[in-house]
C-alpha cells in the first residue's frame, strides 16, 4: 500500500511548485493549438530550409537549428506529396563557412541549393525548460516563418 501511494505522489513531486502541470500535461498532453497551412505549393518542388538563429540560442543549444529543420522536413514530409528537401548538412555548413550569409539575397543562396522554395525561419526563442519551473521539461519554440 505504501508503494502505491508514494507512485500516486511522483507527479505531483515532478511537478515543482506547479504541482498540477505534470499531472495535466500527462493527461492532457499538448497544448498546441493546429492550424492549416496557408502557403500550399510545396508539392513536387525542392525545398531548403534555412533557419536563422540569435546567437545566444546557438550557443545554449548548438543543435537547435539543426534539430528544427530536421523536425519541420519531416512534418511537410508527412503532409506534403513528392516534396524533397536539401541536405541540411549542406546547409549548416554553408551557414558556418559564410558568416554573411545573412545578408545575401534568398534568391542567391535558392540558387546555390537548387531549390525551388526556400523555406526561412527565423527562430526567436527556444527553450527547453517550462518558464518558472525548474524540472517541467517541455520545450517552446518561437519563430517567424516565411518562403521564398
Amino acid at each position: 500500500m505504501r508503494k502505491y501511494f508514494s507512485l500516486f505522489l511522483l507527479p505531483f513531486l515532478l511537478g515543482g511548485c506547479n504541482w498540477w502541470e505534470f499531472p495535466a500535461y500527462v493527461i492532457f498532453g499538448k497544448t498546441h493549438e493546429k492550424v492549416e497551412a496557408e502557403y500550399t505549393q510545396l508539392k513536387g518542388k525542392r525545398v531548403a530550409i534555412v533557419i536563422a538563429g540569435l546567437p545566444a540560442i546557438d550557443f545554449e543549444d548548438p543543435y537547435a537549428r539543426m534539430d528544427l529543420a530536421l523536425a519541420s522536413a519531416e512534418l511537410i514530409r508527412q503532409k506534403v506529396k513528392k516534396v524533397q528537401f536539401v541536405e541540411q548538412e549542406k546547409i549548416e555548413r554553408f551557414q558556418q563557412e559564410n558568416l554573411d550569409w545573412i545578408s545575401m539575397p534568398m534568391s542567391e543562396i535558392g540558387s546555390k541549393f537548387g531549390a525551388d522554395r526556400i523555406l526561412y525561419i527565423e527562430l526567436m526563442q527556444f527553450t527547453t525548460v517550462e518558464p518558472e519551473s525548474i524540472n517541467l521539461v517541455r520545450g517552446r519554440v518561437w519563430t517567424q516563418v516565411s518562403i521564398y
